[in-house]
């Protein structure tokens, strides 16, 4: 039986299918190895054939596919009753975003709003010149940011109500954006310059350079998010690689812990989330998902878009990645790169001068709503639940029966 169930929250409505945990999936698929191995010796039994007399060769690389898939069967049983993660951190994946995009659709951002002198806006911390001297690794990055968060949380008494972004500039140096509700003042002191002091002594560099330039808050986009959509907008920005930032996602080459994770991407501190679940059929989910995509058609709404004029292209190749785009003369470029990261860092360096010009664009303008399972999916939205409304009003009136020739009322 299929546990499907309709999220409503402040900035979203999700569908959610559950799904067999992980240590359920590896025991089904200990299983089905098992009954391969039995079907296979009953076979070579009707056969006639000696499974014991192979190639020793053969053998051997059989044995220890077998004793190696053992082993990490074994591992990931333990991690996995011992409650701690069997897999590393490598990359930002796309349902790492998609989570994020969740986190901010759902969390309670008013509440916090109605604090003595707090706004919405985005701190930004970074390290100096010499980066790799002070940020050698990601568990390094992560205590910094750790102290940071406990300093501030002493400074207030509470801790403020915000997503943190990792990211990483062209010059290969980590940097973080926290973006959510800060007061513009701590102790009567200026924000700005609170948070200068106190990551310049967390860094802990010396660099005079590093506490003038080591911070930057941005007060003015949060100031237009007035909705659960445009927050959700405002936040995801710099997760989702929209406004051309991809390349800052990847981590310089061989930036890692000992055990290989990168860290982890995103994160959430002092969000209080706001939802209502309710259990629906699948014919009530594929009625949700008709009605939806009929709403975000009858929008029709446009966005503006700054595009490259001449288009730039990443793709695999034999020797690496291959880097490609045609310069303002009308002749194709190319570079061969080691990693994705690199060809589109490289590509980014192509400036109007060298061959890169853009251009604005308005194209119609396409929800990343409609994402997630096979079965489910998450649209954001500026109402939640007036939403959520309408779609259980549709959904009722596609089950109710009319008679021939009565139109159907409209939802």
């Amino acid at each position: 039986m299929v546990d499907i169930s309709l999220v409503i929250a402040p900035g979203s409505v999700r569908a959610k299918v559950a799904k067999p945990s992980q240590a359920e999936r590896l025991l089904a698929e200990l299983d089905a190895l098992g009954e391969m191995e039995a079907f296979m010796e009953q076979q070579a039994e009707q056969l006639g054939l000696d499974l014991d007399a192979l190639d020793p060769l053969e053998a051997a690389r059989l044995e220890a596919a077998g004793r190696r898939f053992d082993q990490a069967a074994a591992s990931r049983l333990a991690a996995l009753e011992e409650g701690r993660p069997w897999n590393v951190v490598t990359a930002y994946s796309r349902k790492s975003r998609q989570r994020c995009r969740q986190m901010v659709a759902e969390t309670d951002w008013y509440t916090p709003l109605q604090r003595d002198d707090s706004r919405i806006g985005m701190l930004t911390v970074t390290y100096p010149g010499d980066w790799a001297t002070w940020a050698p690794d990601p568990d390094t990055c992560t205590k910094h940011r750790h102290a940071l968060e406990k300093r501030l949380r002493r400074a207030l008494d509470y801790m403020p109500s915000f997503i943190w972004v990792r990211e990483f500039q062209g010059r290969g140096a980590p940097h973080f954006h926290m973006a959510g509700v800060f007061p513009t003042r701590i102790d009567g002191e200026r924000l700005e310059r609170w948070l200068s002091r106190n990551w310049f002594e967390v860094v802990g560099s010396g660099n005079p350079k590093h506490f003038e330039a080591g911070t930057r808050i941005d007060w003015s986009k949060g100031a237009d998010a007035s909705d659960p959509n445009r927050m959700a907008a405002y936040f995801t920005a710099y997760t989702t690689g929209e406004n051309g930032k991809e390349y800052q996602h990847h981590p310089p080459e061989g930036w890692s812990n000992p055990n290989g994770s990168v860290g982890r991407h995103w994160g959430a501190r002092g969000c209080t989330r706001i939802r209502e679940e309710l259990r629906i059929s699948p014919a009530q989910l594929v009625e949700a998902q008709r009605f939806l995509r009929r709403y975000i058609a009858s929008q029709k709404r446009t966005k503006r878009y700054s595009v490259d004029r001449q288009a730039r292209t990443v793709t695999r190749h034999a020797s690496g990645w291959l880097a490609t785009y045609t310069d303002r003369h009308g002749q194709p470029q190319a570079r061969t790169c080691a990693t994705e990261s690199e060809a589109w860092k490289w590509l980014a360096t192509q400036r109007p001068g060298e061959g890169r010009r853009r251009r604005s664009v308005n194209r119609r303008w396409k929800l990343a709503s409609l994402v997630g399972t096979e079965a489910g999916f998450t649209f954001l939205t500026n109402d939640g639940p007036a939403l959520a409304l309408a779609v259980a009003t549709a959904t009722t009136l596609k089950e109710e029966t009319w008679p021939p020739g009565q139109p159907r009322p409209l939802p």
